[in-house]
């Protein structure tokens, strides 16, 4: 149905763009309207192929702006990557920040891609024009201090990239979480356990703290504690193991 609606849409336009009224561009203006609101998608109102072409047309119109061109590339890199087209996901992001070098959605999509690939350099250059672009995200910098966390390089810059998304944040249990991770890739497991234990205290039931918790604690030669925290968050989520292992902790 939402297909049939575009390709309505489309003959309308295609007829009244040169009548007399309304006014040429104020048909340009209602199209691009409607092929927004299809890429968007925020409703999920529209299929994905729908939504991807209302983005295409968007970026191959010649009245289209170039923020608007970057949004919809933007968004076009989300269907993509939604479909595991990740080298198309990819083009696009570079696409969007191209069009617009503010685009922080665009090099947070991209960054992500970077880190799937283990491209942690890139990833964490992506998240050094997020922070320019918003100084005060706590999110941007506790993203930073993950991804150099990951790379195991430049720990000390991690460091304080996790203390400043902690301050930013007020406190927030992923920031402790990230900053935990940080302490167990150094081997400092006494600060590893508190920063896990804080990240628990402010959300409880989460899988990824606990585990994280429990190799502090099993480094620490805390045993029975350790695997007590290790079942629990296998018992919320099965996968939690591999994820560990992905970033090279294992029990």
């Amino acid at each position: 149905m939402a297909f049939l609606q575009a390709k309505q849409a489309a003959a309308v336009f295609a007829v009244l763009a040169f009548s007399a009224s309304p006014s040429h561009a104020q048909v340009l203006r209602q199209q691009l309207e409607v092929w927004a609101a299809q890429c968007n998608n925020s409703e999920r109102d529209y299929s994905l192929d729908d939504a991807e072409r209302a983005c295409t047309a968007i970026i191959r119109s010649d009245v289209a702006t170039s923020p608007a061109r970057s949004a919809s590339y933007r968004q076009r890199g989300a269907i993509r990557l939604e479909r595991g087209d990740r080298a198309g996901a990819l083009a696009d992001f570079t696409e969007a920040v191209s069009h617009n070098p503010h685009s922080t959605p665009a090099y947070i999509g991209r960054a992500a891609i970077y880190e799937a690939q283990s491209e942690f350099e890139r990833a964490i250059a992506d998240y050094d024009q997020v922070v320019r672009i918003a100084p005060e995200s706590a999110a941007a910098y506790n993203a930073r201090c993950w991804l150099r966390s990951r790379s195991g390089r430049q720990l000390n810059l991690a460091e304080a990239d996790c203390e400043r998304a902690i301050e930013l944040s007020g406190g927030a249990a992923a920031a402790y979480d990230t900053r935990g991770m940080l302490h167990l890739r150094g081997q400092r497991f006494d600060e590893a356990w508190r920063d896990y234990n804080s990240a628990i205290a402010r959300e409880e039931g989460n899988a990824h703290y606990l585990y994280g918790r429990g190799i502090a604690a099993l480094r620490l030669g805390r045993t029975e504690e350790g695997q007590a925290d290790l079942t629990a968050a296998l018992a919320i989520d099965p996968a939690i193991a591999a994820a560990y292992e992905s970033y090279g902790m294992a029990p």
